[in-house]
């Protein structure tokens, strides 16, 4: 599947030294037999990848052209999942001949699940990232089978599922009374978090709480994961088994709660991984045999594939298999007696969890572009009371179905837990380097990584081996202090190694980004030696433009920190999304605006914020220089001056040229032509070799005698693709093409 996805001789010669290494164990035994027969397996299973993900491949992009090759659609399907984003129901349909499926963007949701509706409306497809760090939607939905998403004109239900075939709708409302129950019991975050981790509905997860959770290492208890369903699944059998029934009966009983609890929660990757894992364990109970973790999450990794192989690019199947293989390797590499004294086993889960997180900690990289630094520990401190706040979540969810007051009392233990997470995760808000900024690592430095973890799990299993063999001439107990305390060394110094390494980001030169930030402006110039400049910030018609494509932008190539943010004005179209960025608590050194914008609420505003985050404000005028690294880089502020003609917030834009030794570019805001006439007649332009089209590429803007005194290689005009105001103009663009 790799192959078929990725291609390239560099993949395929990486998975051809993946499966010599798995084969040289039985090459330097000289098991022939067994080698050529896992080879052959290897081939089969490999074959059979590429040619489920070929099929697949080609399948969805049939489908695709085939629904998106018009507008406008009507589309009958079944309804198989609903659920309420940003005050909009997303209802998932199943096409008859369709393998693939399509999101419908409605008003209304009261759509029983399992129902016949007919959609009338327009269909788009999923945005892919214009900026660097910015989420992929349409991978994203790819890996959910789901091909475009049509906005609803009209929707009819023509038929309505009845009797026992209303079985998951009956499901869908007893969740939506259990979310009741929580919100009408405990406090609104509480609730949130609740409703998050017991039945996978974030509708009323507060952006702070998530917030939180991820800078204190803990927010995958916010996912359904296989803890989740492991806890449950055994205390349901073990309950089960105490009524002195047979195993098929307890098996039985615990997979058919289990695939209710799964269908409730949505049934998602991990949810699938997990359940189908708990039930070859049950199989395993049944049939008298042992239960082997690493066999069990191969089958399950084989049949999710091939039913769907694009799951192979899902964060939540990277996450959450990657998580059980560390696991495995965990309890496979350290020494599980304990026979230095005690300490060893208190240690020992602290280990367990440094290994874990080892695993998983270049998937976090990659796709967060930060890490948690104290995550481990309090991972080990919050984690043992997750069992106690789950069990009597559900215990009082269901209570307070049948009576409120009974719910009251069961959910106690989760709203005393809960308030503790939070109390603990606003204390690690405030630590120094709560979260590291790492960026986003390549492949390779990811290999390298691995390749190095690699090596470290292989000292420490060498060095288990070795206190084995000297177990016949040494007592156990001088054996097992030293064993335990040579791991622990290896790891705690292979960790620090493989985490600074990781957190390390290469050094990067000159380079400057104009960020597409639909309808607004957004630019970052960062000089040869480090220094960055950010310029604007905002949109008209982008939602969290700061959260969602501003900061991932910046985290992803590895910023920690913005030396100087230059605000040309102060619209919104230029400016909320650096409010955002600043209330994340980013750092940023110092703001720059123009002297001549006038007393608003929008200066008050800012100055208001910027105090509150204790951030230096410079105020400049036409013809002040700041200069970023001696005389090598600097900005020079043409505009405005005391004697620059200004009529309103756009004319008072700050006009600044960058210039380094080798290169020079201007912005210049959203002035218009009478700015620009003023500048080209005072004689403050001078030829550039990048330009930042005035106000959107207006046409009362980017006058034509303007342009051929700056004559550009580069002109940038930063605007929604649709967009009310017709930017940018004809005439605009014809102008600049004429001043090349």
């Amino acid at each position: 599947m790799l192959v078929a996805e990725y291609g390239g001789w560099q993949k395929l010669l990486l998975i051809t030294i993946f499966v010599i290494l798995l084969l040289t164990p039985q090459i330097c035994k000289r098991q022939y037999l067994e080698c050529a027969l896992r080879g052959a397996l290897l081939l089969a299973v490999g074959v059979l990848g590429i040619g489920c993900y070929v099929r697949q491949a080609d399948l969805f992009e049939k489908e695709k052209q085939e629904l998106l090759c018009k507008e406008q659609l009507t589309v009958c399907g079944t309804l198989i999942r609903k659920e309420q984003k940003n005050e909009r129901w997303q209802l998932t349909l199943a096409l008859p001949g369709f393998e693939n499926r399509v999101v419908v963007s409605s008003q209304e949701g009261g759509y029983p699940l399992d129902c016949v509706l007919s959609v009338k409306g327009l269909i788009y497809e999923f945005h892919t990232p214009r900026n660097e760090g910015q989420f992929n939607e349409q991978q994203y939905q790819k890996t959910k089978k789901v091909i475009g998403r049509i906005n609803a004109e009209a929707i009819t239900c023509i038929r309505a599922p009845s009797g026992i075939y209303a079985w998951r709708e009956a499901l869908y409302q007893f969740r939506v009374r259990l979310c009741a129950v929580y919100e009408t019991c405990l406090p609104p975050q509480t609730a949130g978090i609740l409703t998050t981790m017991a039945v996978g509905d974030k509708s009323m997860l507060d952006e702070e709480v998530r917030s939180l959770f991820q800078k204190a290492g803990i927010s995958h208890i916010l996912a359904i994961s296989g803890m989740h369903i492991s806890m449950i699944g055994m205390a349901i059998y073990a309950f089960l088994r105490k009524t002195k029934n047979s195993y098929v009966r307890c098996a039985i009983g615990t997979a058919v709660v289990l695939f209710l609890y799964g269908t409730l929660i949505g049934m998602g990757v991990s949810a699938k991984r997990a359940i189908g894992m708990f039930l070859i364990f049950l199989v395993a109970q049944c049939l008298g045999r042992g239960y082997d973790t690493a066999s069990a999450l191969a089958v399950l990794a084989i049949v999710l594939l091939v039913e769907n192989p694009f799951l192979l690019q899902d964060v939540s199947f990277q996450f959450s298999f990657l998580a059980v293989v560390g696991v495995i390797t965990a309890e496979h590499v350290l020494p599980k007696k304990d026979s230095g004294g005690g300490w060893y086993r208190r240690v020992r889960p602290v280990l367990l969890s440094l290994l874990l997180q080892l695993f998983t900690f270049p998937l976090v990289a990659f796709y967060y572009y930060e890490l948690p630094l104290y995550g481990l520990f309090f991972n080990l401190l919050l984690l043992p009371y997750l069992g106690i706040a789950l069990g009597f979540g559900l215990l009082g969810g269901v209570a307070g179905t049948f009576l409120l007051p009974w719910a009251k009392v069961f959910l106690l233990p989760c709203k005393i837990v809960f308030s503790v997470y939070l109390w603990v995760c606003r204390f690690v808000e405030g630590l120094p380097f709560a979260t590291v900024i790492c960026g986003k690592p390549s492949i390779g430095k990811i290999a390298a990584y691995y390749a190095m973890f690699g090596v470290l799990l292989f000292l420490v299993e060498k060095r288990k081996e070795k206190a084995k063999d000297l177990s016949d001439e040494k007592s156990e107990k001088s054996v097992g202090c030293g064993e335990g305390g040579r791991v622990c060394s290896y790891l705690l110094v292979g960790a620090l190694g493989l985490f600074s390494f990781l957190i390390a980001v290469p050094k990067q030169g000159f380079e400057i980004d104009f960020l597409d930030v639909g309808q607004g402006d957004a630019s970052m110039i960062r000089t040869e030696q480090g220094i960055v400049c950010f310029v604007d910030g905002g949109s008209s018609d982008v939602k969290g433009v700061g959260t969602y494509r501003i900061l991932p932008f910046l985290k992803s190539k590895g910023i920690r920190k913005v030396d100087t943010w230059i605000l040309s004005h102060l619209d919104d179209d230029h400016v909320n999304g650096f409010y955002e960025v600043l209330e994340s608590g980013y750092p940023i050194d110092r703001v720059v605006i123009s002297t001549r914008l006038e007393e608003s609420d929008a200066k008050a505003y800012l100055f208001q914020m910027l105090s509150q985050y204790q951030i230096p404000v410079i105020e400049v005028n036409g013809g002040d220089v700041l200069r970023l690294h001696n005389d090598d880089s600097y900005l020079q502020f043409l505009s405005p001056e005391e004697e620059t003609p200004v009529y309103d917030e756009n004319g008072a834009s700050l006009v600044f040229l960058y210039k380094d030794p080798g290169i020079s570019a201007l912005w210049t805001g959203d002035i218009g032509k009478t700015q620009e006439e003023w500048l080209l007649r005072n004689g403050k332009l001078q030829q550039v070799d990048i330009y930042k089209a005035a106000h959107h590429g207006s046409r009362f803007s980017n006058t034509e005698g303007y342009l051929q005194a700056l004559s550009p290689k580069l002109s940038v005009v930063s605007c929604a693709k649709r967009n009310r105001y017709g930017h940018p103009e004809e005439a605009a663009i014809r102008h600049m093409e004429a001043a090349g």
